[in-house]
């Protein structure tokens, strides 16, 4: 797809070409810092969090891009110093996804997935301060570091969190997996048609 093709254009080959840039200049001192993220791991396993050491299973495109973009990195941690963070779902000012999700409840209304599952989260602040940090500190060359906060929510938790936050009445919709996986598709499809990105799509629905 457009969506998943961009995916790898720029996570995976955007990657190898700043690494051959960033090696033919040579500069002192070089630490990149690659954004990575906690879909490059794949869904956590035996009811704990994902670690580091955990062997990667992306279940999406995009997890897989990112999976083959912190590989095209690391193909240089020998060269110069390589830091690799993979944030989980970032919220915050200048997110999209969570934005749609809250104009959803502000309408006062808004979905809950049947047998839905819970995800890591980071704020913005939290992911922007972490990147920070391992720019100025000694980080050994290669390592990869997860970012997330200490709990995990599905997005019913989430919605009410916004909902306490709006001080609203918002009322809940039940959705099953069916009509979830029919409107990613759905999605798609509209996405196709208009060229325009997609929020929300099977890749989405598998990481959910």
């Amino acid at each position: 797809s457009l969506q998943s093709a961009l995916y790898y254009r720029v996570n995976q080959a955007g990657t190898a070409s700043l690494c051959r840039v960033l090696e033919a200049a040579d500069p002192p001192g070089l630490k990149l810092v690659v954004l990575s993220s906690l879909a490059a791991g794949g869904p956590s396993r035996e009811g704990r969090p994902i670690r580091e050491s955990d062997p990667p299973q992306p279940v999406s495109s995009y997890g897989w891009s990112k999976l083959l973009g912190e590989r095209e990195a690391l193909k240089y941690r020998d060269r110069f110093k390589v830091v690799v963070l993979r944030p989980s779902a970032v919220y915050g000012p200048g997110d999209r996804d969570f934005v749609e999700y809250f104009r959803m409840i502000k309408g006062l209304a808004f979905p809950v997935v049947a047998k839905q599952k819970v995800a890591s989260m980071c704020y913005v602040k939290d992911a922007a301060e972490a990147i920070a940090l391992c720019a100025r500190t000694e980080v050994p060359s290669g390592e990869i570091i997860n970012i997330a906060a200490p709990g995990a929510y599905n997005w019913e938790q989430v919605g009410d969190e916004a909902v306490r936050a709006m001080g609203i009445r918002a009322r809940k919709v039940g959705i099953s997996l069916g009509v979830l996986y029919v409107g990613s598709v759905a999605s798609e499809v509209r996405s196709r048609l208009t060229g325009n990105i997609s929020l929300f799509s099977r890749d989405k629905y598998r990481e959910l």
